[in-house]
Parts: structure tokens; C-alpha cells; sequence
């Protein structure tokens, strides 16, 4: 019985200890000490030092839940009439098992064609395996959860993620724009977004999925999601940026889509597959440029 009771115990203490060394350190924003300065686990660009007080991020009102969310906004000070963005990144975030995805919830309210912009780089003994990021233009008023898919390149499992959060200009405007903010709160690691779950509403934003399985042999799943009627290419390139196949080139409707890429006639190599999301009318691209990378192994 006194056996049993030890082991229930040490079998507690290690499952207590694995679970807590995956959540995201301070990932509510709940600690944030009344000193001018980073809220503990996260590094900012703010610049504390007087004259130069210029501070991107801040503590946030209203939240998702509790007191506090963050803030980020685009935004210049006295002493620097240059615009900056608010740039968050977490400090590293020791791992033991390996997690699929990075969800949070957010509010945006970009100024021109000013990007949300969320990555995630995950590493085995300071070495890159795996990433995930998206990018998006959208405004979102309410509290909205994003999902950061990951992409991994080999099957270890990684020991360290390092979580950053910004916004950046778009291509087509190349310039940042004052006053484009975001607000987040409640992040964690969870599973892989679900596609098909999600058909039965509306997206809020662009997203191209990371294809699925990867590498693969011989097709692959590529799944995105539309917010808006838009012109949709999506397109294959070799590595040298040759474009190999267009897989799709049409007008659709908001929605989530999937379909399977079918690569028989193609031979083993790192292939990228890129979406452009256009504004039919005019044919330009304005909304959405993103591209992912894919691996044939026969």
C-alpha cells in the first residue's frame, strides 16, 4: 500500500512537472510588475531610459480574461520621429514533448495594409526544426483565437520555442502606418487547427495550411482559407524559384479549402507552394501572399 501510495506520488510529481514545462511562461500576461518594464518571460522593444521613452508595448485593457492583455502598436516617440513597430518575443521556452500548434487570442486594428504578424521557431540543441507563422491584414474588434500551425523537418522532439509577435508593412505599401495595434491574451500550445471543424463558419482571416502529411509520397493534403471573394493562385516552385505547376487560378468565395496535390510526375526534392489572394477586380495582389515549403521523398 505504501508502495503504491510512493508511486502515485512520483507518478504526479513528473506528470506535474512535463505538463507545466509546456505552458507558454506568463502567457496570460497576468504578472506585469508596477515598475516601468518587460513583463516577466518576454522581451520588448520599448525604450525605458530616459530621454528615450518610446514604448511600443504596454499593458493591455480590455482582455480576453483576467486583467490584463498586451498591447502593441505602431508608433513613434518625442525624441524619434521614426515609426516602430511593437515587437514582443518570448524568452526561451524550455520543452519536453512536441507541440503542434500555438493558439491565442487577439484584437487588430491595422491602419492601411498593415500585417499581424506571429511566429514561432522551435529548436533541438539550438538547432532550427521547426517553425510556424502567420500573417494578416484583417481588422478583428472582438477577442478572435488564431491558430499557428507548426511545421516540423525532422522528428525530434524540440527542447526550446521561441514565441514573436509584430506588425509589418505589406508588400504592396511598404511602409508602417501609426497607429495599427493588436491586443493579445491566453496563449498556450494546443493541437493542429482543424479544417474540416471549421467549414461550418465563416474565416476571419487568410491562412495558408501547411500541407499534411510532409514530407510526403505520392500526394499531400494543402488546405487555406479565404475571408473575402478574392483571385486565388496557388502555384508550385522548385527551389531555384522556377515555377513547376499552378494548381489553382480562380475566383472564390469566402470559405476554408482543401484539396490533394497529386506529385507522381515529380521527382524527390524540397518543393514551395505559394498563395496569392487578389482583389478580382483589378487582379492585383492585395490582401495575401504567403508560401510554405513541402518535401517529396520517394
Amino acid at each position: 500500500m505504501q508502495k503504491t501510495f510512493l508511486f502515485v506520488v512520483v507518478f504526479l510529481l513528473l506528470f506535474i512537472k512535463i505538463v507545466s514545462a509546456q505552458n507558454i511562461p506568463n502567457g496570460d500576461f497576468e504578472e506585469w510588475p508596477t515598475c516601468l518594464c518587460d513583463p516577466p518571460y518576454w522581451y520588448t522593444n520599448n525604450l525605458y531610459p530616459p530621454p528615450l521613452e518610446c514604448l511600443q508595448v504596454s499593458p493591455g485593457f480590455p482582455s480576453y480574461s483576467g486583467d490584463f492583455s498586451i498591447k502593441g502598436v505602431v508608433d513613434s516617440c518625442t525624441e524619434l520621429s521614426v515609426l516602430y513597430p511593437p515587437i514582443l518575443t518570448s524568452y526561451d521556452i524550455d520543452l519536453n514533448t512536441k507541440p503542434e500548434a500555438l493558439h491565442g487570442f487577439y484584437k487588430y486594428s491595422p491602419i492601411g495594409e498593415d500585417l499581424f504578424f506571429a511566429t514561432v521557431k522551435l529548436y533541438k540543441d539550438s538547432v532550427l526544426i521547426g517553425e510556424g507563422f502567420i500573417k494578416s491584414e484583417q481588422e478583428v474588434t472582438d477577442f478572435t483565437e488564431f491558430v499557428v500551425n507548426f511545421d516540423y523537418n525532422t522528428n525530434d522532439i524540440p527542447d526550446m520555442a521561441v514565441i514573436e509577435f509584430t506588425i509589418d508593412s505589406s508588400l504592396n505599401d511598404n511602409q508602417l502606418h501609426q497607429g495599427s495595434t493588436w491586443y493579445l491574451d491566453s496563449l498556450t500550445f494546443g493541437p493542429l487547427s482543424d479544417i474540416s471543424s471549421e467549414n461550418n463558419k465563416l474565416p476571419l482571416i487568410f491562412n495558408l495550411y501547411q500541407n499534411y502529411p510532409n514530407p510526403f509520397n505520392p500526394s499531400t493534403r494543402i488546405g487555406y482559407s479565404i475571408p473575402e471573394l478574392s483571385l486565388v493562385i496557388i502555384k508550385v516552385h522548385d527551389v531555384l524559384g522556377n515555377e513547376i505547376m499552378t494548381l489553382v487560378n480562380e475566383e472564390q468565395p469566402v470559405g476554408y479549402y482543401s484539396f490533394e496535390f497529386d506529385a507522381t510526375l515529380f521527382s524527390s526534392g524540397v518543393y514551395f507552394y505559394q498563395l496569392k489572394a487578389s482583389n478580382p477586380s483589378t487582379g492585383s495582389v492585395k490582401s495575401f501572399v504567403e508560401t510554405k515549403k513541402m518535401m517529396i521523398l520517394k
